[in-house]
């Protein structure tokens, strides 16, 4: 064909043209970001698997217990300090991952749940001063949870295994009141035991005391259990001096009396109203934290408290209560080895 005759695109072709490639730069630029965020993903995985690998030497070389919350990344030292960043945040953030508060200082062997429960997990936090002193890089609720690979949080279990937050089934949730309690409970009075020195929540008295845990994982029951200290001249069903268990809006889960007086009877193990059973009925421990009462010397009993409820919620709120008692300083109670767990 002559050169006078060949002809270039009309304006219409080219419009035509540069539709079609924009279309596909709009199908293929998320595919992009999504294989490099996959990526990124992929080393986040392999950063939390080491710091796994560190909690768990750092364990063994300290009376297999797990760092406390307080002082978790000095603990682990400076040659954690690379796998610290998560490539989706960058070098500007030197701790992109967060410690699971609830294992705080725990003994490892209490840990009842390896493959569920969480060691770290992306995510941020910043301290703050008291009266409900928190610290940085520790994970304390959902909220502090960063779901930054693709809607996803990676996170490594107790049992070393690393995974993502979606994968995860069932929980354990265990506070340790010799440290500071968490802004999930309703109350922060602790202290500890006159002989023996355990650690506890209270004394409380004729209050309601609420735990509240969110942005739980998958499940479809829950399990509460507890160490109950009964001090000083409870008078059971003469009272009646009661206390109650439940989940707010939903079940009872124990309603019943106790006792620490000989002459008064108690419903418990039963519900109350309904048992009569002699004081201090089902105590696993009687007279043995070294609680005081005039006239009567020590006046105290432990009881362990177990109930199972089918929940399949991603939050619950639980509610411990006592009614009836008189001056906290003649009768009152607290709280011990507190578990929450899932499944």
């Amino acid at each position: 064909m002559p050169r006078s005759q060949q002809r270039g695109f009309t304006l219409i072709e080219l419009l035509v043209v540069i539709a079609i490639i924009s279309m596909l730069a709009s199908i293929l630029f998320p595919t992009f970001r999504s294989a490099r965020e996959k990526a990124r993903q992929a080393v986040c995985i392999s950063n939390q698997r080491q710091l796994a690998i560190a909690m768990e030497m750092w364990i063994q070389d300290h009376s297999e217990r797990l760092p406390s919350a307080e002082t978790v990344w000095q603990d682990l030292g400076s040659d954690v300090r690379k796998i610290l960043v998560c490539p989706t945040m960058g070098d500007d953030i030197p701790n992109g991952y967060l410690y699971n508060n609830a294992l705080s200082g725990l003994a490892e062997g209490r840990v009842q749940f390896p493959l569920r429960t969480i060691l770290t997990i992306d995510g941020m936090h910043k301290s703050t001063a008291a009266p409900t002193s928190t610290y940085d890089n520790v994970l304390y609720t959902a909220q502090d949870i960063d779901r930054r690979h693709n809607g996803h949080a990676v996170c490594s279990f107790m049992d070393g295994h690393v995974g993502l937050e979606s994968d995860i089934t069932g929980f354990a949730y265990k506070p340790d009141f010799s440290q500071p309690v968490g802004a999930d409970w309703s109350v922060t009075t602790k202290s500890v035991t006159p002989v023996g020195g355990r650690s506890l929540l209270g004394e409380l008295g004729n209050q309601a005391v609420t735990l509240t845990l969110n942005g739980l994982p998958k499940h479809a029951s829950i399990t509460v259990s507890c160490d109950l200290y009964i001090i000083r001249a409870w008078t059971g069903n003469t009272g009646p001096h009661a206390w109650q268990l439940r989940v707010v809006g939903g079940d009872t889960l124990l309603n019943t009396t106790f006792s620490n007086v000989a002459t008064a009877n108690q419903a418990y193990p039963d519900a109350a109203p309904g048992g009569d059973h002699p004081a201090r009925t089902g105590a696993t421990e009687t007279n043995t934290l070294g609680y005081e009462h005039t006239p009567d010397g020590v006046m105290d009993a432990v009881y362990h408290i177990e109930s199972t409820v089918n929940h399949k919620a991603n939050s619950i709120q639980l509610e411990f209560s006592a009614s009836g008692l008189p001056a906290i300083t003649e009768a009152s109670w607290g709280l011990a080895n507190v578990n929450v767990s899932g499944e």
